[in-house]
């Protein structure tokens, strides 16, 4: 056997040998949703105050992690997110709209490992310059 072809063996075991011994560790945590084992997510949906319709475009922020609403109806789902309580979770409109939040009350969730925070209500979106709406009404 040539100098060569002892090293082009050598060479195809060692790089069989690093792909057996790297496959059990394929696939990552194993919990699908490509999601650190130490964050957790929140989720919700954000809607017109008027006709309850899904509004798409709006981004969502908590813990320095975004999402972006869905066309349609307006869900959404933040993953990724360092667990903590009373985080804040901050809604930008696209400027190109005339819709407002009805409060300046900060919306406050809890995020905690390998769990999704689901709102207890949808964030709804009044028309900038509307008043806020009545909750005793």
């Amino acid at each position: 056997m040539s100098r060569h072809t002892r090293w082009q063996l050598i060479m195809t075991i060692g790089i069989a040998a690093l792909i057996v011994t790297g496959l059990p560790g394929c696939g990552g945590g194993g919990n699908g949703g490509g999601q650190d084992d130490n964050t957790g997510s929140v989720s919700g949906q954000v809607l017109y105050f008027i006709s309850d319709q899904g509004l798409g475009g709006v981004t969502l922020t908590v813990g320095g992690k975004s999402a972006v609403s869905t066309a349609g109806g307006g869900n959404f789902t933040i993953t990724g997110i360092a667990p903590a309580n009373n985080q804040v979770l901050t809604v930008t409109i696209p400027p190109d709209t005339s819709l407002a939040l009805p409060s300046d009350d900060p919306i406050l969730v809890d995020v905690t490992a390998n769990e999704t925070y689901p709102l207890a209500a949808p964030i709804r979106l009044i028309d900038s310059g509307d008043k806020p709406p009545d909750p005793w009404s």
